[in-house]
């Protein structure tokens, strides 16, 4: 008993440690308003813009009717951590990266809580691997995700692409190819940051403009057909095609009494020997697949999984086709370009990239989780 009453006068006798428990104390209730505060509401008089306000890389920028329709846009998107609403001209502008400052009346601040802008909200841990790139983006808005942002994989030729499409409206920009998304060959854009303009009738003089697609998406002019491209590398152009490889051939002159017999395709054989050069060299090639007849007006969920030399596509958690592609591919450290014009009328909802290949049970994974959240307009 003396020895708790000992304990007991201790504690009194020292102040600074009731000191410390009280500071601790409202250290954690003002950590509870903080988020109320700033998490929970937007605050009047606040900004959230990047660290560097000369360096400030806007996530989005769009008009909206109130500052309430502006924080549901970055909780659409997974990379958003806040937003700046300007009642004067309803602007709204989402952040990756920010700090919270004062600022004016007009000015109001949202702050996405820490709990819910996580890398990706999933039901399978192997699917935390991935990079979420957007939530919910419609045509009419282009976007880049800077090529440091998406993790290089660790084996080169495996990776997966991961998204949900809904075409509203198959007769926009109708005739042309229809942009969604490639990373690789850079868009220039104009002084007014406007993105340029892709305007493109026939696949080749598109191929020759963009020959960096690591993936591209591209909606066909006429048909409601989804292809897919890939860039890759081989030693010898495709169009060197040997019908008559390994075979036993021989010239001989008009009497017969000469021959000159070697086997085709090998060191010895003329054709071969004459591109020794273009033997050493490494060909670039564009190969895609293409989905035939996607449905227009309800979401349709669109894997794309690259392992080794083999590009698989599948549609709504099923294998919808597959194929071997002829060369190696060729991952690039070209921007992620998305819904540069002209492009689709549509939206593209929970686009997400993976540093290697998906088996069939997680992109099951992925089609549930997203399929009761996904809008249609």
């Amino acid at each position: 008993m003396n020895n708790n009453l000992n304990q007991r006068n201790d504690i009194i006798n020292h102040p600074y440690v009731i000191f410390a428990l009280g500071f601790f104390s409202i250290a954690v209730v003002i950590y509870i308003i903080y988020i109320y505060a700033f998490s929970g509401k937007p605050k009047q008089g606040y900004t959230y813009y990047s660290d560097d306000l000369l360096k400030m890389d806007n996530l989005f920028t769009e008009t909206v009717s109130n500052v309430d329709d502006c924080q549901k846009l970055c909780e659409e998107q997974p990379r958003c951590t806040g937003i700046t609403y300007e009642s004067d001209n309803n602007t709204c502008i989402g952040q990756e990266y920010g700090r919270l400052r004062t600022d004016k009346d007009n000015y109001y601040a949202w702050v996405k809580p820490t709990t819910t802008h996580t890398l990706l909200n999933s039901s399978d841990k192997r699917l935390k691997s991935g990079k979420a790139i957007t939530g919910y983006l419609k045509s009419d808005t282009s976007a880049t995700l800077k090529t440091s942002s998406i993790p290089i994989p660790p084996l080169i030729d495996q990776f997966s692409f991961s998204f949900w499409l809904v075409i509203q409206d198959w007769y926009s920009n109708f005739s042309y190819w229809r942009h969604i998304f490639h990373k690789g060959t850079p868009i220039d854009s104009s002084k007014n940051r406007q993105f340029k303009t892709l305007v493109y009738y026939n696949w080749e003089k598109l191929n020759n403009d963009l020959p960096e697609q690591v993936i591209g998406a591209w909606l066909t002019p006429f048909q409601n057909n989804l292809r897919i491209a890939i860039t890759t590398t081989s030693q010898r152009p495709y169009n060197r095609v040997y019908p008559h490889a390994h075979i036993k051939t021989c010239k001989c002159d008009k009497t017969g009494s000469g021959c000159n017999c070697w086997t085709t395709d090998q060191t010895g054989d003329p054709q071969h020997s004459s591109d020794a050069l273009l033997d050493k060299k490494e060909f670039t090639h564009t190969e895609y697949l293409d989905i035939q007849d996607i449905s227009s007006s309800i979401p349709n969920h669109i894997v794309i999984s690259v392992k080794g030399n083999v590009m698989t596509v599948y549609l709504n958690s099923k294998e919808h086709k597959s194929i071997v592609l002829k060369g190696k591919p060729k991952w690039n450290n070209g921007d992620l370009y998305i819904h540069n014009p002209k492009s689709y009328q549509g939206i593209l909802q929970d686009f997400k990239y993976f540093p290697s290949s998906l088996e069939l049970d997680l992109i099951k994974t992925l089609y549930n989780d997203g399929k009761n959240h996904i809008a249609s307009h």
